[in-house]
């Protein structure tokens, strides 16, 4: 089975139909916490750091990585797995390649990630 794996901007989510299973990251506290948001985003080690502090990482990862995993055993072929949050740049990538990994240790070889705002900082503030 292909798992596609999208971190996207709940301001920008014109195509949120197109996914099978919705994420909401946004339930990730980062406030206070020194994330620089215009310059870091959810491959920096100290944004990744922030994210894995907190529960609700694990709870979200497990649950999007149920569904799939449900999925496969159900016989699809292809799954599209949305991981949103405000500006789409900092939880829901991190949250998108977490559950990357936790796919390919379940067995998925063929899971890909994109992240549709992580360039676009400007475009957003």
């Amino acid at each position: 089975m292909r798992v596609e794996i999208e971190s996207f901007s709940f301001l920008c989510a014109k195509h949120i139909h197109s996914y099978d299973y919705v994420v909401d990251a946004r339930i990730l506290d980062f406030r206070g916490r020194g994330v620089q948001w215009q310059t870091e985003t959810g491959l920096d080690a100290h944004v990744i750091k922030i994210a894995e502090e907190q529960p609700e990482l694990r709870t979200l990862i497990a649950s999007a990585a149920y569904f799939a995993h449900t999925a496969y055993l159900q016989g699809r072929k292809l799954v599209k797995l949305g991981i949103g949050c405000l500006h789409g740049r900092h939880r829901s990538v991190v949250v998108a390649e977490g559950l990357a990994v936790r796919l390919r240790q379940l067995g998925h070889d063929d899971v890909s990630v994109r992240h549709r705002q992580l360039d676009k900082a400007e475009s957003l503030w």
